[in-house]
């Protein structure tokens, strides 16, 4: 008599990346860009703008737009900039993983810490800023239904969020932290 096997089923909460950047490109009606990227100015405004953000949001410092290192570039078939998604959160203070250190030439102890690496602008971020400050409930919403976290890890999640809304609330410390840290003003600065 054969025995009977009981096989286990893992359950882990991870994220989730497409396979192929095309499945993306063609659900968006894009194509993958393969041309050089010289620098951050070289992606769709908006799109760059966003990126930085988000970045900063989550604490990633793990990404660089002419390396094309944690994104792929993507481009409208007919026209425009090219735009850039990111992947790969792993190093993010956000997600905080146990072997996650910072980047050299930071002065960081933590991936926790977040860094500004956004280009000076002369609106100085504000359509951005404004973006973001409109997603806030949203997003608070989405951490807050989430059913994977316990309360330990959704506790922690909502602090460094509050971190966030914290320094885009305060003038003082967005000019600190942002306006005054963007990356040197240069020739290509956008309006």
């Amino acid at each position: 008599m054969a025995k009977n096997k009981t096989k286990e089923t893992l359950v882990n909460v991870n994220h989730f990346i497409e396979s192929y950047v095309d499945d993306v490109a063609k659900r968006n009606d894009l194509k993958i860009f393969e041309q050089k990227i010289r620098n951050q100015e070289s992606l769709n405004k908006t799109n760059l703008d966003n990126l930085v953000f988000f970045q900063y949001l989550i604490g990633n410092l793990d990404w660089s737009v002419p390396n094309r290192h944690n994104m792929k570039i993507v481009k409208a078939k007919d026209k425009g900039l090219p735009i850039a998604i990111p992947y790969d959160f792993d190093y993010a203070g956000f997600i905080n993983t146990s072997y996650a250190v910072p980047p050299v030439g930071y002065n960081i102890s933590s991936v926790r810490t977040r860094v500004f690496r956004g280009i000076c602008r002369v609106n100085n971020y504000i359509p951005t800023i404004k973006y973001y400050q409109s997603k806030k409930e949203s997003l608070y919403a989405t951490i807050n239904n989430a059913t994977f976290l316990d309360d330990k890890n959704r506790k922690n999640i909502l602090k460094y969020i509050d971190d966030f809304y914290a320094v885009l609330d305060n003038p003082k410390t967005l000019s600190k932290k942002i306006i005054k840290s963007c990356r040197a003003k240069h020739k290509h600065t956008y309006q």
